[in-house]
């Protein structure tokens, strides 16, 4: 027995009343006795002896009165097979969370298995009576919502249910679950049941999940198990652009796994690559049951700007997972400030940056260059890259500034030189950036212009070319890579520190890196032993010279050029380059099927990259962002196909992939053991949970296993019964007393 309103039961203190009063009256006085009276205690007996009776009668049926006042008032209910032996019936809270994942999109035999989720809903609804309460809720809106709105009719109820759809999102059933207990919390109907309608995906029900949903004990929660829909399923659960460095012209790959999580092999699966909505390669693949295989597919971007694609197989049993998404971002010009001690120190580099007859580079750097002197007030919103050379020192507030630079996405290219005050390099710029000391400069500058001078010159010891930095430049038609690259003589050197975050790109025969990589925050830096000139090495003279340093000033502004990938439900994340911060600007970012959310960009410290973030996305495919004006994409398949422009000739600032959760591939249903092991894990007691299926009369299934009956009437009924017995009692009393009085 449960009492809903139990704060009244400290009222069954009143019930000792009687008990005081009952005592008091039995106080023994101080008897004397006379002779005439004598001879009336015999007589008397037999009467006092009832008169006591009486009492106890009466003491019996106050304090039993005020218990049962009591009890009626703090709402009991009975909870068990008895209850329906007393008859009556308790209201009821039902919330009833309808699966509405893509797995539920399968068809059987008995057609979609989200329409008998549908359908078993309406059958919950219908056992709705007065005072009855129902929360239909889909998984998808359980997850996002706060507040909810019950059904208090059956026909309510039914109209909710009609309207139910399948939605693209995948939500944990613990996520719901908290709703629905939530829900609950603040119900006060004797009975609660929470019902979960799906098809019981086995991945959904993780026994080894820490994560603690709070259920009340008097809350029963039970699955109403869909028909199982097919095992021989696949989808493409990845699809990850693997180039770092891209440009117009040259390969780019995209790496993509195919997983089969039916029990049977599966073969001739054919993956097709979508660049912009037409398909550039396809590749056929076998895969085991139960496993996955990859493919990789390899196109070149014939232009700049965001890029959009799809990895695609043919359609099987659950046809939302045979499409994953991708997107890029070629650039097409990046803004580099290059800032020396004077012209000498960045000829070299500015002739490196600025050669027309690569096709592949032809226009792609902006090229700014600026003193030691103006370096402090330049703007560093309007520039991707930032490349120093020789810079003989630098002052607090400068090294603050390209320190926030980088930090927030923007990336810095090192080149000492000889006016270059390494102790202030140390303590004052690198110390900012997280960059560990450097060592002093050893060789002897100047060196590389005697004949003689090579003999005692360093070399490249080793060379990563897994690195991006070399990825593709070094291949042969055999797929092989050259174990050795062309070195420069060097003869003098800084000596850069490694620390544990810094990478040596390129390490010189010393054991001394030669170009060392360094994350700083969500910028790069890239240091060089030598300058950019001809006193220290010869290396602007050597042919690695101009493509790495392209190459270089490409990998540090390529921070976010591959997209980001995100699930559906999951808030939307693009980052673009804005070079022209226009306070005011509207921004949108436009969804597969057309629609468009006004996203407010934020701004990475000094660098031009913004973050634009949205609401919790609803529909896989491609988001891409504009400014409000520039033309939108008014279908899923424009919206994949806008590139630099839209359906209206809008400039695609940036996109961002969005996906179906990989996990719905697996449509293998739980076993029992499984389920039972997940409940427990919620902290449910066996005779809290049950099980349905949702093919069964449902209504009547329900019906027989509810139980529940407020008693607050009956003790009330029994509180009457009481007051009129003790009335009864009591006027006896008085007659009786009345007449020994006479």
């Amino acid at each position: 027995m449960t009492f809903l309103n139990p704060l009244v039961l400290f009222g069954l203190a009143a019930a000792a009343i009687p008990v005081l009063i009952h005592l008091l009256n039995l106080r023994k006085l101080r008897t004397v006795e006379f002779s005439s009276l004598r001879f009336l205690k015999e007589l008397q007996r037999s009467s006092i002896r009832r008169i006591r009776i009486r009492q106890w009668i009466l003491l019996a049926l106050r304090t039993l009165l005020i218990v049962a006042l009591v009890l009626a008032f703090s709402r009991p209910a009975l909870r068990g097979s008895m209850a329906g032996l007393i008859g009556g019936r308790a209201a009821t809270t039902m919330v009833v969370l309808v699966d509405d994942s893509p797995s539920m999109t399968v068809r059987n035999e008995q057609g979609l298995v989200f329409t008998q989720a549908r359908e078993a809903a309406a059958r919950l609804g219908s056992l709705l009576k007065e005072g009855d309460r129902m929360f239909l809720l889909p998984l998808s809106e359980a997850h996002h919502r706060d507040q909810f709105t019950p059904h208090r009719t059956a026909a309510e109820a039914a109209r909710a249910a009609a309207s139910l759809a399948p939605s693209q999102e995948r939500v944990p059933f613990r996520d719901g679950l908290h709703t629905a207990a939530h829900i609950l919390s603040s119900s006060t109907n004797p009975n609660q049941e929470i019902y979960l309608i799906t098809d019981a995906q086995a991945s959904q029900f993780d026994p080894d999940n820490t994560d603690s949903v709070r259920i009340d004990s008097r809350t029963r929660v039970l699955l109403v198990r869909t028909s199982g829909g097919s095992l021989q399923n696949s989808g493409v659960v990845s699809a990850e652009v693997t180039t770092r460095i891209l440009t117009r012209n040259r390969p780019a790959e995209v790496h993509a796994v195919i997983r089969n999580a039916g029990p049977a092999p599966v073969k001739g699966v054919v993956a097709s690559f979508y660049l912009d909505g037409a398909r550039v390669m396809q590749q056929s693949v076998d895969i085991p049951p139960e496993g996955s295989a990859s493919v990789t597919g390899r196109f070149v971007p014939r232009r700049g700007g965001v890029v959009s694609g799809s990895v695609q197989i043919e359609d099987d049993a659950l046809d939302a997972d045979n499409r994953r998404f991708f997107t890029l971002t070629v650039p097409e010009n990046i803004h580099v400030l290059l800032a020396g001690n004077t012209q000498a120190d960045t000829r070299f580099v500015n002739l490196g940056l600025s050669l027309q007859g690569d096709s592949t580079i032809a226009g792609l750097f902006t090229v700014r260059q600026a003193s030691e002197a103006e370096l402090p007030s330049v703007d560093l919103a309007a520039v991707d890259v930032v490349v120093l050379c020789n810079i003989r020192a630098f002052s607090a507030t400068g090294a603050d500034q390209l320190a926030r630079f980088v930090r927030s996405g923007g990336g810095l290219l090192v080149f000492p030189g000889n006016q270059s005050d390494i102790r202030n390099y140390n303590e004052t710029l690198f110390s900012k950036l997280g960059v560990p000391p450097s060592g002093p400069v050893t060789g002897t500058p100047g060196a590389g212009g005697q004949d003689e001078g090579t003999r005692g010159s360093l070399s490249f010891q080793k060379v990563d070319l897994a690195h991006p930095l070399f990825s593709g430049v070094f291949e042969q038609q055999s797929g092989r890579r050259n174990a050795s690259v062309a070195s420069p003589h060097v003869f003098a050197a800084l000596t850069p520190g490694i620390g544990q975050q810094g990478h040596a790109v390129i390490t010189l025969s010393n054991g001394a890196g030669f170009l060392v990589e360094y994350p700083s925050g969500d910028g790069r830096v890239l240091l060089s032993a030598v300058e950019a000139g001809m006193t220290w090495s010869d290396f602007p003279m050597e042919g690695l010279f101009a493509p790495l340093l392209y190459r270089s000033v490409l990998y540090l502004a390529s921070r976010s050029e591959t997209g980001a990938a995100f699930h559906v439900g999951e808030a939307v994340e693009c980052v673009a380059r804005l070079h022209d911060r226009v306070p005011g600007t509207l921004f949108l970012l436009t969804q597969p099927s057309g629609l468009e959310e006004k996203v407010i960009p934020e701004y990475r410290g000094t660098s031009a990259l913004a973050v634009f973030r949205s609401s919790p996305s609803t529909e896989a495919g491609v988001y891409v962002l504009r400014r409000a004006g520039d033309g939108s994409a008014t279908s899923a398949g424009r919206a994949e196909k806008a590139g630099t422009s839209g359906a209206h000739g809008g400039k695609a600032l940036g996109a961002a992939a969005v996906n179906v959760d990989p996990a719905e591939t697996d449509l293998r249903p739980a076993d029992d053991a499984r389920i039972q092991r997940f409940w427990a894990s919620l902290g449910l007691l066996p005779g809290a949970t049950g099980s349905f299926a949702a093919s069964q009369q449902l209504d009547a299934a329900v019906a027989e296993s509810r139980y529940g009956v407020e008693l607050w009437r009956h003790f009330l009924g029994l509180a009457l019964v009481l007051a009129l017995a003790e009335m009864a009692v009591g006027r006896v009393a008085q007659r009786s007393r009345g007449a020994e009085e006479r």
